[in-house]
């Protein structure tokens, strides 16, 4: 399955859309919940985002940031509509 949609940045952080580093969905950045079912979480935390739900993005450790090397140009995975750049 793909999404179709981008992930919103602020300041480099996922601020709306899916941290992959932490892998937890973020909105207005704030961590979601994940949704599995309450006995998932019996024995402990069933995966990142149930620890992280409710925390802002830009104060959690390990967070993932994006954008631009310096002096590489636009990179196609940081901004999709960027054109290919000649090595």
């Amino acid at each position: 399955m793909t999404r179709l949609s981008r992930d919103e940045l602020h300041a480099g952080f996922v601020w709306n859309g899916f941290d992959y580093a932490l892998q937890v969905w973020v909105v207005d950045g704030i961590g979601q919940a994940c949704g599995h079912p309450p006995p998932m979480a019996r024995g402990g935390p069933c995966c990142n985002a149930f620890v992280l739900a409710g925390r802002r993005i830009d104060e959690l450790p390990g967070a993932e940031r994006r954008g631009r090397a310096p002096n590489r140009g636009a990179s196609r995975v940081t901004d999709p509509d960027a054109r290919p750049t000649e090595v």
